[in-house]
């Protein structure tokens, strides 16, 4: 095999959603040389056809820089306006305003990288016309799931996507903990008026545990599902007392 410059990308911000979704696709038992083969073949100018004739030395360190360019960084922030299809694109200015739709398709997709397109087509729509050159505030179209609207999303590169999945990842779990404060606070009550020492310490003491929980976990594993799944957990132990 001739030698030959190869051009890898840098990061994620390199990297567009279709190419993650494709290497995220490779089975985790997969032979080796078919696995760099297609890795190699989405990223570089490499063809899958060239592995197998690799060196081992070669092969080391494509691995090493193909590790390197997909490190998820937790430094990528959430960009609220976008470029698709070469429209201005915007991030949805008011969450309190989302509709049941919105909702559903959010949270529906938010858990499987096959689906992160049609996240991003939820997230993400095109700025209207008599916003569109104002600095600041915007107005975007409203929603309605298309699927050339999803596969827009698909040339979005993977900084703007995690950019935006961490923003929900904090979101749920600052709105977790506020909610599980709450509850604290509510059994406290509950509790003075009920004179229920024992099932109130309990319920008290496991709620707050609940809380500390959250806070320990790592920020970019805390989404929507493993608090759900944290919740569900301590609940179900309050029940037991």
């Amino acid at each position: 095999m001739q030698t030959k410059k190869i051009k890898m990308p840098k990061d994620l911000s390199e990297v567009t959603l279709s190419q993650y979704q494709s290497i995220k696709a490779i089975p985790e038992d997969a032979d080796e040389d078919f696995a760099m083969g297609k890795i190699l073949g989405l990223l570089t100018n490499i063809h899958p056809s060239e592995v197998p004739r690799l060196g081992i030395k070669s092969k080391f360190k494509l691995l090493e820089e193909v590790k390197e360019t997909l490190v998820e960084k937790e430094s990528y922030k959430l960009e609220d306006r976008i470029k698709a299809d070469g429209l201005d694109n915007g991030f949805i200015p008011n969450l309190d305003n989302i509709n049941v739709n919105e909702f559903i398709d959010l949270d529906s997709n938010y858990g499987d990288v096959k689906n992160w397109h049609k996240f991003m087509a939820v997230c993400y729509r095109p700025i209207s016309d008599a916003s569109r050159f104002q600095k600041g505030a915007y107005l975007i179209e409203p929603y309605s799931f298309t699927k050339e609207r999803a596969d827009i999303m698909k040339h979005v590169t993977m900084d703007i996507v995690l950019g935006a999945m961490l923003f929900f990842c904090r979101l749920g779990s600052e709105l977790a903990i506020a909610t599980l404060k709450s509850g604290v606070a509510e059994a406290h009550q509950n509790q003075n008026k009920s004179h229920s020492q024992r099932n109130g310490d309990g319920t008290i003491a496991f709620m707050h545990l609940a809380v500390d929980d959250l806070k320990k976990l790592p920020e970019r594993l805390v989404n929507i599902h493993s608090i759900k799944r944290l919740i569900s957990l301590r609940l179900n132990q309050i029940k037991t007392i």
